[in-house]
């Protein structure tokens, strides 16, 4: 995200009901000759309550710094940005002051500028470098070309890096400010672990900043080898401080994170991750023509002309999506994915940015690192993994702080999905298990037609949001219908009684063959396997089938129920079977249901 959107957003996002966490003031010693000899252990933070309808006013303490003033300078010719937002003074400060520092921000808050504002001045003042890790090319491109814009010298040492580049960091005359790289690089490449080793005994590295760091966590579990690896930076470099910035970290990942990076006594700053502009929707899918229909109807009818983002699982899908919505709807949508050449995805981006393209209709390859301000729409087709990853995609939507939509689709095949490739691709239990809890909650959330969509996202990042703060930006808080408390125990009860009887006849049953045996339904896999026999067969016929799949799902929400998979060899193709076992009791379990 570069700059210019760092600006975008100030006043439009929350927190209204606002808590910020500030830690307490660093002490004034700060020396721009020499680092500091230790990391100190951070104070005790205070929780202090911000009206975001009222110019943000920092600490007067802060503006004391002996660098205040050159901060404000380069904030303001370079930046182009008149004041401070809420915990931007308060994390540069840190930095500045040799504090190892997590800044937790929401998309659109101003984290970028809390590491380039000092990365600027630090090379004016000292000529030295910031080192930024970064997790895409594209995050790195984007960054690049916006500073280089501002007259900000920046490189990316990647594959494609000249010796040119290289020598630079070694320039006395025009080092870089801010130098990119990514995390497999710094890990992987010894010369530049012996230029950072050089830089540091010259007192010429300023600061290790990882961007998007909560792809620490949401890329853990492929790339664990090489990220634990980071600790290396602390380990070689004690005294240069490392900024970890995150729009999304729930307090485990936030441990997660400060335990990869060796930061463990970093200053902490979080804010309110509300996006008060942004509109949430949960709709149950119909088939593939009616879906389609839906969601080309709702563009021409809200966004016509509009730009947007339209997520699915594979690249396959984005194709035939793209091609139904400009061919048959006139809506210009473009596929995006993994597999288009690189040159491909170039031109198809640079199109979208311009306006040229209107659609892209992308895997989860596209977004992270994609600076644009005026996105109206954000749709899954699909469930994405986890909240995090909904909470990262839906938040590119909106950033100029404008009315934007988030709509999100959901049947119970996509959460299947999800499933299976957690036991696929060879992934060890402790990540397969984390990605099945993932998917649970997402199928939760998307179960969830009652409480506001803002106070169950925000609070699997462990924050408060009142359902009254929403203001009818969500589904659930604009429908009025009556809400009734249903005990659902005893159907509960017949479920896994049934599934037990399944279980004791040493059968396989999958979603389908369970949901139909307690119905009373008579298919032929039920009849095949002969569960038309077992004593609970029907025993909730005349159960509307909607009821009955949604208890079925918030059992297996509930790990009552527990997805198996079995392989299938027969077929050409390697394929997984999901049945289902019961794998615990619930002595209650009850549910809300609309009228």
């Amino acid at each position: 995200m570069g700059p210019d959107s760092d600006d975008a957003l100030w006043g439009h996002f929350g927190p209204e009901n606002g808590e910020v966490e500030i830690v307490n003031d660093p002490p004034l010693h700060w020396q721009p000759v020499a680092p500091l000899s230790t990391h100190i252990l951070h104070q005790p933070s205070r929780t202090i309550s911000v009206d975001s309808s009222r110019p943000y006013e920092p600490d007067a303490e802060l503006t004391k710094r002996p660098y205040y003033k050159d901060l404000v300078d380069v904030r303001e010719s370079v930046f182009k940005i008149q004041s401070w937002r809420e915990n931007q003074l308060e994390t540069i400060c840190s930095v500045m002051d040799g504090y190892d520092t997590f800044n937790l921000m929401p998309t659109g808050g101003g984290k970028s500028l809390t590491f380039q504002l000092p990365a600027v001045v630090m090379n004016r003042l000292k000529k030295q470098i910031t080192i930024v890790i970064s997790p895409l090319i594209a995050l790195m491109v984007d960054q690049q070309r916006s500073l280089e814009e501002r007259g900000v010298n920046t490189i990316i040492l990647n594959s494609e890096s000249t010796q040119h580049h290289a020598s630079l960091l070694h320039s006395h005359g025009s080092r870089p400010a801010l130098v990119y790289v990514s995390p497999e690089k710094i890990i992987t490449s010894s010369w530049l672990q012996r230029t950072l080793l050089e830089l540091y005994n010259q007192d010429r590295l300023f600061m290790l900043a990882v961007d998007e760091a909560h792809t620490i966590t949401s890329w853990g579990n492929t790339f664990r080898e090489t990220l634990s690896e980071l600790c290396w930076l602390r380990e070689n470099l004690p005294n240069t401080p490392i900024m970890a910035l995150t729009a999304t970290a729930t307090v485990q990942h936030r441990e997660e994170i400060i335990n990869t990076l060796c930061i463990s006594r970093c200053k902490m700053f979080t804010m309110s991750l509300n996006r008060p502009n942004l509109n949430y929707v949960v709709k149950r899918k119909s088939d593939r023509n009616g879906l389609i229909k839906d969601i080309a109807e709702f563009i021409q009818s809200k966004h016509m002309g509009q730009t947007g983002i339209i997520y699915r699982q594979s690249r396959k899908d984005c194709e035939d999506l793209a091609t139904i919505l400009t061919e048959a709807w006139g809506i210009h949508a473009q596929a995006f994915h993994a597999k288009l050449e690189p040159e491909e995805k170039k031109r198809v981006q640079a199109m979208w940015q311009r306006g040229e393209i209107k659609v892209v209709v992308a895997t989860i390859a596209f977004g992270m690192g994609v600076d644009k301000k005026d996105v109206r729409f954000v749709i899954h087709y699909a469930l994405p993994g986890s909240m995090s990853e909904y909470y990262q995609e839906t938040g590119r939507a909106g950033r100029d702080g404008n009315p934007s939509d988030c709509i999100l689709y959901y049947q119970y095949s996509d959460a299947q999905w999800l499933m299976k490739c957690a036991f696929q691709d060879g992934k060890n239990e402790l990540a397969s298990k984390q990605l099945r809890a993932d998917a649970r909650r997402v199928v939760e959330y998307c179960l969830n037609n009652t409480d506001c969509r803002r106070t169950q996202t925000l609070s699997y990042f462990s924050q408060e949001f009142p359902r009254e703060m929403c203001k009818g930006q969500c589904d659930n808080c604009r429908d009025k219908s009556p809400i009734n408390w249903e005990d659902v125990s005893y159907e509960a009860y017949d479920f896994i009684r049934l599934a037990e009887e399944v279980h004791a006849s040493r059968q396989d049953a999958t979603r389908i063959m369970l949901i139909d045996t307690f119905l009373g339904k008579t298919g032929e896999s039920v009849k095949n396997k002969r569960f038309d026999q077992l004593k609970s067969f029907g025993v909730r016929r005349g159960t509307n089938r909607g009821r009955a799949e949604r208890l079925f799902d918030e059992l297996t929400c509930k790990q009552v129920f527990e997805p198996h998979y079995v392989s299938n060899n027969n077929t050409h193709k390697k394929q997984l079977t999901e049945y289902f076992l019961v794998c615990a009791m619930r002595s209650l379990v009850c549910s809300l249901y609309r009228d």
